[in-house]
């Protein structure tokens, strides 16, 4: 297949403000007058494609996806939607970033109308309403959007991006913040699209239902790219452990990745999932926390989770 989209050793970094306040500048970049948001970044989606960018809280997936639709720029490298550059390829692209780019104040009809306005659609009339009936909001699209819900926002943000029927679709964390009820409802309607996707998401399960490839991002860097499948595929071998304890010592995370036959650790409240080289290790992993009074032991299969664990550590 074509590639659609091309990204090729992209950087991009970002000043630190001098009144971002000197706590926070000495503990997060003591020495830095900036930081590199992306460092060599290169990927690529092909025609019909979703690939999807997972990575923790800072990694460089906003930024990606705003050089990718032409919001900033990189400092280096260069990118491609259809073999042309970003700058000439506006009108083939469609973005959300959460729900910024709708306003509140307006309707959604009115919301819609403007986009089109702007994206010069013809026939504007009937793609609102084709777009409110796809996406179920044909009912309160005269409405003032303030009044719309969180699932209403977020599904007149990917109308809007619809607009003017792009090929490439950048979807930046499109279920966030969604009941789980409406988040379904939104991977259907993600699914039913048939385009060129980009989808940054928290959201493991998310990515698996959604994504052809995943690409793995952490720090700036991408780490691997690859199937769901084949990613799955570096953990099958392991062990996961997930583990309840009374009291959750904040030094235990460092004492648990320091041993060999650990190779990941996350927690929730009380909660820690392990991954362990092999069922074998699990007496050993006991009696470390057995000092740590234990309610509950259990034992699962390996998921994309596991994986994002095992190679951010996060």
């Amino acid at each position: 297949m074509a590639k659609i989209v091309e990204a090729r050793n992209l950087v991009k970094s970002f000043k630190i403000k001098e009144n971002s306040g000197k706590l926070i500048k000495d503990f997060f970049y003591p020495s830095q007058q900036s930081f590199r948001a992306l460092d060599d970044v290169s990927l690529s989606i092909e025609e019909g494609e979703t690939l999807g960018l997972l990575g923790p809280n800072g990694a460089g997936k906003t930024t990606f996806t705003k050089c990718l639709c032409g919001l900033i720029s990189p400092d280096e490298g260069q990118i491609t939607i259809d073999s042309r550059p970003v700058g000439e390829s506006a009108n083939n692209i469609g973005v959300t970033l959460g729900y910024h780019l709708v306003y509140h104040r307006l309707t959604g009809y009115d919301n819609l109308k403007f986009f089109a306005k702007l994206y010069k659609v013809k026939n504007y009339k009937e793609r609102i309403k084709e777009l409110s009936e796809f996406f179920e909001l044909d009912k309160r699209i005269h409405n003032f959007v303030e009044n719309y819900s969180l699932g209403m926002k977020a599904k007149l943000a990917l109308a809007r991006a619809l607009i003017h029927n792009p090929d490439v679709l950048l979807l930046d964390e499109p279920t966030l913040g969604l009941d789980p009820r409406i988040s379904a409802t939104i991977r259907s309607e993600i699914k039913a699209m048939k385009k060129t996707i980009l989808l940054t998401t928290h959201y493991m399960p998310e990515a698996q239902e959604l994504c052809d490839r995943i690409a793995i991002i952490n720090k700036g860097s991408i780490i691997v790219v690859d199937t769901p499948e084949k990613l799955k595929k570096m953990v099958e071998k392991h062990t996961i452990v997930e583990v309840n304890l009374q009291e959750l010592n904040g030094s235990l995370k460092n004492e648990l990745n320091e041993q060999n036959f650990v190779h990941g650790v996350s927690s929730y409240r009380d909660r820690l999932r392990i991954i362990i080289d092999r069922k074998s290790d699990l007496p050993e992993l006991l009696l470390m926390l057995s000092k740590h009074n234990i309610t509950k032991v259990d034992e699962y299969e390996p998921t994309l989770e596991d994986v994002f664990l095992k190679l951010v550590g996060e």
